[in-house]
């Protein structure tokens, strides 16, 4: 039952951290750190997802120690926000957290949900989830880290937000195919775009949309892949 634990708090944590947040919100914690009540708010949050998420009653002690060391992880990175790869030295700290105090309480207490919990519904569930905000926030990190954004070329007259959906409607798609073992309609579908996107004449827009591309169909890929290894 550990492994369902560590599942349990992996989803709260997806859903609190990206998708219980906007980027304004994200903005005001890394800028004003342990000062702002945007930091207090969303530790709430992360306690009662984790704790809700659980479905153990006597889960509630170790959400509370959760949202305490998400809390100052958060507060600490407007230290460190400026650093090459603060994003990912972020979650991994977070990662580690969670299966550590799941362990701890494990060894503990003996789990036990208020219902059966199907493991395989949980990693399903994990896995389209990641493939949405998350690696849309993903993507845009490695496009910092290798100092992509730069050469982001002019897109006025593109939809807004147009590319984040399209991102995550072809993620979604290629980690469904993924995990129907269904390789070749992957290899359709990244044909498909990047035909449609080789139109453009802009070699900047092009290699871009490229990058951006690869990592899209990447993610969404081994993220597949590794939920198939763990079911």
């Amino acid at each position: 039952m550990l492994y369902v634990l560590i599942f349990t708090q992996l989803l709260a944590h997806v859903i609190a951290d990206f998708y219980c947040q906007t980027d304004s919100f994200c903005k005001a914690k890394e800028e004003r750190g342990f000062f702002s009540w945007q930091l207090y708010a969303h530790s709430a949050v992360v306690f009662l997802l984790a704790w809700i998420c659980s479905l153990s009653v006597e889960f509630w002690w170790v959400a509370l120690v959760l949202a305490i060391t998400h809390l100052i992880l958060d507060g600490l990175k407007a230290g460190y926000k400026h650093i090459s790869g603060a994003f990912f030295i972020d979650q991994l700290f977070h990662l580690l957290v969670i299966i550590v105090f799941c362990y701890v309480y494990y060894r503990l207490e003996a789990y036990v949900p208020l219902y059966n919990i199907n493991s395989t519904y949980l990693l399903i569930l994990l896995g389209g989830l990641v493939c949405m905000k998350p690696a849309n926030i993903m993507i845009r990190e490695i496009f910092n880290l290798y100092q992509l954004q730069n050469i982001t070329p002019d897109e006025s007259n593109d939809l807004p937000n147009a590319g984040k959906l399209i991102g995550s409607i072809e993620r979604i798609l290629a980690y469904l195919f993924v995990m129907l073992g269904q390789y070749e309609a992957l290899g359709f579908l990244i044909a498909a775009k990047s035909l449609l996107r080789f139109r453009d004449t802009d070699t900047a827009k092009t290699e871009y949309v490229l990058v951006g591309t690869l990592l899209s169909f990447a993610i969404a890929v081994l993220v597949g892949v590794g939920v198939k290894c763990l079911i």
